[in-house]
């Protein structure tokens, strides 16, 4: 995986989770749009979803939002910034579960815990990537 080009794509598989998912993305600027695919273990085809990028400042930020998903709403903000030699980076995800009292449901057995599992093996990657300890 490509981790902090603004042109990537592939496929990353973690078995520890039963994720695989698919980057597929373009050039990043306001209105671009951006697709992950995220195949859960015993899942026959993952949901297809895209976002847009709504804001895009080079080296500080950037934001998308959910076109088409698995979710009501689905924001998701990008932030860099510097920390001496190293660059911090901060997701901020802000979502609404489909289904309304059912999602809710299944947000608190299950869908809270996969993004979290989902945003700590993206750290991983990128720790990984990087050097960073």
């Amino acid at each position: 995986m490509k981790v902090g080009a603004a042109n990537c794509g592939g496929r990353d598989a973690d078995n520890r989770i039963g994720l695989i998912l698919e980057h597929r993305t373009g050039s990043f600027f306001p209105g671009a749009t951006a697709g992950t695919a995220i195949d859960q273990a015993g899942s026959r085809r993952p949901p297809p979803s895209a976002a847009s990028i709504t804001t895009w400042e080079p080296g500080r930020s950037f934001a998308d939002l959910q076109e088409k998903g698995p979710y009501r709403f689905w924001r998701h903000n990008h932030t860099f910034q510097a920390d001496g030699p190293r660059t911090v980076m901060e997701d901020r995800v802000y979502y609404t579960p489909p289904l309304g009292l059912f999602g809710r449901l299944a947000n608190r057995v299950f869908i809270r815990s996969t993004l979290r599992k989902i945003f700590q093996y993206r750290g991983d990657v990128i720790r990984l990537r990087f050097g960073v300890s």
